[in-house]
């Protein structure tokens, strides 16, 4: 793993324990995009990083939770979305 990849990771995870605590022992999948030639940013773009974890429901089921941040090739949250 790169510095870069390692970095975004930590700054995904700080930005889920702050926003979704119930989430923060979840393990990451972190999936990074190229951007094309002919964009005018050619080169790196950003990075997705999932967090997937099952919840226990009041009446007894559960459900699967997933949190995904993106973050800029700076380093920075740019989104942060999650399902019911």
């Amino acid at each position: 793993m790169s510095d870069q990849e390692a970095n975004w990771l930590a700054v995904a995870r700080q930005a889920v324990r702050e926003s979704f605590p119930e989430m923060a022992d979840a393990e990451p999948c972190l999936s990074s995009f190229s951007l094309p030639e002919g964009t005018g940013a050619h080169g790196q773009g950003p990075a997705v990083v999932t967090f997937q974890k099952e919840m226990p429901l009041p009446d007894g089921g559960s459900m699967r939770r997933v949190v995904r941040v993106t973050i800029s090739p700076e380093g920075e949250v740019v989104k942060i979305t999650s399902s019911r």
